[in-house]
């Protein structure tokens, strides 16, 4: 059995070795010289259009930056997107004890105590700052708890979401 594959292989081998003579691999060696020309083209033209997309992209933030503090000074009668993360900051700190639902039902409230807005306005304030990164919520998952089965149980929520909101164990982070 292993000389009759020992045959074959030095059968196939010579095959191969015909089959593939050196003139085929000068011919394989031209076209890829030829070819890499065109692809090292191809390479700048593409670095080109990812540099003019950077750009565009660049651009695009600064105007969603500009956009989101119009609205911000619309909503909350002439303040910045700053000067509001101050006063949230100054009012629940950096880091707020409380769960999703109920630190973002405290934050709206304050929202629209504060400046005297609607609800709707204090609503869409806080969805600025939380869009902005300013505001967002950190889970925090205890380690011994982390191979533990989490109970999901849906809330009451106050907001018009799609989805339900469950009670996560976590915290409020304010970067302002």
């Amino acid at each position: 059995m292993w000389t009759d594959l020992e045959e074959r292989l030095v059968e196939w081998e010579s095959r191969f070795l015909k089959v593939n003579s050196d003139e085929d691999f000068d011919l394989d060696k031209e076209y890829l010289l030829r070819e890499i020309e065109s692809v090292k083209e191809e390479k700048k033209l593409m670095e080109y259009r990812l540099r003019k997309l950077d750009e565009i992209i660049a651009k695009t933030k600064v105007l969603i930056d500009d956009l989101s503090e119009d609205l911000c000074h619309k909503l909350s009668k002439g303040r910045s997107i700053a000067t509001v993360a101050e006063a949230v900051k100054r009012e629940f700190g950096n880091d707020f004890e409380a769960d999703l639902n109920e630190g973002r039902k405290e934050i709206v409230k304050f929202l629209e105590k504060h400046y005297d807005i609607d609800k709707k306005s204090a609503r869409q304030i806080f969805d600025l700052l939380e869009e902005t990164g300013v505001v967002y919520y950190e889970l925090s998952v205890p380690a011994k708890g982390k191979h533990e089965k989490i109970d999901f149980v849906p809330l009451e929520a106050d907001f018009d979401f799609a989805e339900p909101v469950y009670a996560f164990p976590g915290y409020w982070v304010i970067n302002a």
